[in-house]
């Protein structure tokens, strides 16, 4: 098969479309996630020690993210990533995402209480890379640059081209853009190279700053 990996998100991504029933046997925990003032208390606090240029990785609470946090290799809590970027002293996350919550398909720029909502997601966390301060600010810019270029995401996750990027492999690119020597190895998996969300982290370089898991 041409494409075994995308071919796999495509249906797993129609399968969770056709699950209405699975929003309403977690409707009830979903409630009692959002009534709890200590989820909203840990993401004030992990708000106050992020910085511009930190990763930002989630899980979500829906069957697709569970399926992208299974392409992990070693660490599957997590399923989508962004990088934090501030503008006008509110804390943003720009990120590269497809399906329902972005139907244009363009990178985007979401405001971080919004990303790490606690209606839609079961965790998160944020890391920050070994980098000096010229370098963070290359890194931002060259995420910048994909979204002010409008890029799409990537349903072929093919690393091979640069015109779509899905949300790994845009902090990926953008890390390899910063430095001469990447410091995130690609896996191979389904028949290509691509690059885990654990990927980003599970590094020498990458150190965890915070980590909220909703109740």
């Amino acid at each position: 098969m041409k494409n075994k990996l995308g071919y796999i998100v495509f249906c797993c991504i129609c399968f969770c479309a056709c699950k209405d029933d699975a929003s309403q046997q977690t409707g009830a925990y979903i409630k009692e996630r959002m009534k709890n003032i200590l989820n909203y208390q840990c993401i004030d606090s992990c708000r106050q020690l992020i910085q511009p240029g930190d990763l930002l990785v989630r899980r979500g609470d829906d069957l697709t993210s569970s399926m992208f946090a299974s392409l992990n290799k070693q660490d599957k809590r997590y399923s989508h990533c962004g990088l934090a970027v501030i503008e006008q002293d509110s804390l943003y996350v720009i990120h590269s995402i497809g399906g329902e919550d972005n139907p244009d398909q363009k990178v985007k720029k979401e405001l971080f209480t919004q990303w790490v909502s606690v209606a839609n997601n079961l965790r998160f966390a944020a890391y920050r890379y070994a980098l000096d301060d010229t370098a963070i600010k290359t890194l931002i810019a060259n995420v910048n640059s994909y979204y002010t270029d409008q890029k799409m995401f990537d349903m072929d996750f093919d690393l091979q081209t640069d015109d779509r990027l899905y949300c790994s492999e845009m902090i990926y690119k953008a890390l390899r853009k910063t430095i001469d020597d990447s410091i995130i190895k690609p896996v191979y998996g389904y028949e290509r190279w691509y690059v885990g969300i654990d990927n980003l982290y599970l590094n020498e370089q990458a150190k965890l700053i915070c980590e909220v898991e909703y109740k």
